[in-house]
């Protein structure tokens, strides 16, 4: 439960920065670094960008003999669907506490 629920969030945060504007892997890494998300190091950001490449959830393209990911439709249904779960197992909770 705990290791689920640690990819869920860190792939819910993944695809909203990628929703924001493309990056590279340096970039969210940059990213979660000024936020203190030391969870995300560079490891489980590749491990969560081949999983998202799979999975149709994202895109890659070069530019400048860099890599972008790029969020697509099926990213954005994803993230829509992790926020509501999100949002409601934090409203559960304010509820029982």
């Amino acid at each position: 439960m705990i290791n689920n629920d640690h990819f869920y969030k860190s792939e819910m945060l993944i695809l909203s920065q990628l929703k924001k504007q493309d990056a590279t892997i340096d970039d969210l890494y940059l990213t979660f670094q000024s936020v203190n998300l030391n969870q995300l190091n560079n490891g489980s950001l590749l491990t969560s960008i081949f999983f998202f490449l799979e999975s149709h959830l994202i895109s890659q393209y070069s530019h400048n003999n860099t890599i972008y990911y790029h969020i697509e439709s099926a990213g954005l249904v994803r993230l829509d669907t992790l926020k509501r779960r999100y949002h409601e197992i934090q409203n559960t909770i304010e509820e029982l506490l």
